[in-house]
């Protein structure tokens, strides 16, 4: 018995090894892939065979008046178009903030970000290429901690990023996200424009991403990156904001380092040159120019009972069953006086009308 119970052992051993080795070689392959997706679409304007670098930024063109987006939404930041400021190109990286994030993971892709804009400058310099940069970080609110309009170098941006980039850790509104990214791209006369997405999983407050992001696509002619983290990736969504080109995903936030790594290496110069080689002696203060209304801090209560979208007593005098119905349920926060500054409101899971009918309302039990 000891002598079969240790063959059982080692014959176990040996496929935790080799799943071991698979999975390694998945995830490293996984990595290639979503490097290989930024390369061809963020770094195309750098490759040999460009022709951006024979025009004169100064020539840029920018976003008629008429043209310029605003967001329907009062709550999203409300920027000015700043045409005077001209680059080759603008960019602009969106960062998930979300709960699910955590702040770890926030971190992790924050020296993602530091990695990716050394690689970005480092290749401005070389092809003589100039590059307006907007960051923006999003939860259930959307902030812009570095936008292209206040003119700040790069080398300013990575000396003072970990201050810049902070965690907030409510929902996900990538939608709202999108709008900005909208806003920050066109406002900056240029010739070329481009969006990177970084998520983990799906959004679930401020609407449909999908539907701004094919309005981006199609009437800015700004191309959209995204990749996803983790094991919660809505591939539908993600590749609906893309245009089911430019997607790619890693195993986890840890894996942001494999990735830079890979990047780096895929993109290394030629010239030798660094961004320490870049950055030496420019300034290195940021200047923040945003001229937006800043919400009063307050703190989020609770999300309250599930309430149907529509009336809690189905129609007739014995009407048995009926098909599900859409819930949803809010939450307010208040500030120090107790004085509400902010709300919102989710989908929770599907009310039964024979529930209704007995109780009133349901549970709070939210979908993600």
């Amino acid at each position: 018995t000891t002598s079969v119970d240790m063959k059982i052992y080692v014959a176990l051993v040996i496929l935790l090894l080799i799943y071991s080795v698979a999975e390694g070689r998945r995830m490293v392959k996984q990595n290639e892939v979503a490097a290989d997706v930024i390369e061809s679409s963020m770094f195309r304007a750098y490759s040999q065979d460009t022709t951006l670098s024979n025009k004169k930024a100064s020539k840029a063109s920018s976003i008629s008046t008429k043209k310029y987006y605003r967001p329907d939404d009062s709550s999203l930041p409300q920027l000015d178009s700043c045409p005077e400021v001209k680059c080759h190109l603008s960019y602009a990286i969106v960062l998930d903030g979300s709960g699910s994030v955590g702040l770890d993971n926030f971190k992790k892709q924050t020296q993602f970000v530091r990695t990716l804009l050394s690689i970005m400058e480092v290749k401005s310099v070389e092809k003589g290429l100039s590059t307006c940069l907007s960051v923006i970080v999003y939860s259930t609110g959307v902030s812009i901690p570095i936008n292209a309009c206040c003119q700040n170098s790069v080398c300013a941006v990575l000396d003072n990023l970990d201050a810049l980039l902070s965690y907030d850790g409510q929902s996900t509104n990538t939608a709202g996200a999108l709008k900005v990214a909208r806003q920050t791209t066109q406002s900056t006369s240029n010739f070329n424009r481009h969006i990177l997405l970084i998520t983990d999983g799906r959004s679930n407050t401020g609407g449909d991403p999908v539907s701004i992001a094919n309005e981006i696509r199609s009437e800015d002619k700004t191309g959209i990156t995204v990749i996803g983290v983790g094991n919660s990736i809505d591939y539908d969504e993600i590749e609906g904001i893309s245009g089911s080109k430019n997607v790619g995903s890693i195993h986890d936030f840890d894996s942001f380092h494999d990735l830079a790594e890979i990047l780096f290496k895929k993109l290394s110069n030629s010239s030798g040159l660094s961004i320490e080689d870049v950055c030496e002696g420019k300034p290195t203060k940021y200047s923040n120019c945003m001229k937006q209304k800043i919400k009063r801090k307050c703190s989020w209560g609770i999300w309250g009972r599930c309430t149907p979208s529509g009336p809690a007593i189905h129609p007739g005098i014995n009407p048995g069953p009926a098909p599900p119905q859409l819930c949803f349920h809010s939450r307010l926060c208040k500030d120090s006086r107790g004085k509400t500054v902010d709300s919102e409101t989710r989908e929770c899971h599907r009310c039964t009308w024979s529930y209704i009918r007995n109780h009133g309302s349901s549970p709070a039990l939210p979908v993600y």
